[in-house]
């Protein structure tokens, strides 16, 4: 059994929030071509914080500002076993660009960027980020 280790980023600037989409046929976990929160893989040696502004770095190329985590989900795959631990940052500007895996990036309102993320998303948020988006 493997285990992996995810980051994934809200990123805040204003009042909206920066989602990205997936390049088609790309994704290990079947998300190529929908929309997610930026983030990716903890590589060796790094803390979680360090990965999350590195993967939000390459992958939408903002700087960020990591104000709190909001908890983990786990996801067992048939040979691994993933955890998802996701952070609310603040965008240093609202300068952001598609890079390395995401084709697209848009700022969105909170109610417009929770429809827009893909459901198979929305259902690996923590507690904590679920009631956010709600309230």
């Amino acid at each position: 059994m493997k285990y992996v280790n995810v980051v994934l980023g809200l990123i805040i600037h204003g009042d909206c929030i920066l989602v990205g989409k997936k390049v088609d046929g790309y994704h290990p976990a079947g998300l190529g071509g929908l929309w997610v929160l930026p983030g990716g893989r903890v590589e060796e040696g790094e803390s979680l914080e360090q990965a999350l502004v590195r993967e939000i770095q390459e992958e939408t190329a903002l700087a960020i500002r990591i104000e709190q985590s909001l908890g983990e989900h786990l996801q067992y795959l048939t040979d691994t076993t993933v955890t998802l631990n996701y952070f609310r940052c603040h965008a240093v500007s609202n300068a952001a660009r598609p890079g390395d895996d995401l084709e697209r990036v848009s700022w969105l309102k909170k109610p417009e960027a929770y429809a827009r993320l893909a459901p198979a998303v929305r259902e690996t948020f923590p507690l904590e980020l679920a009631k956010w988006f709600r309230d």
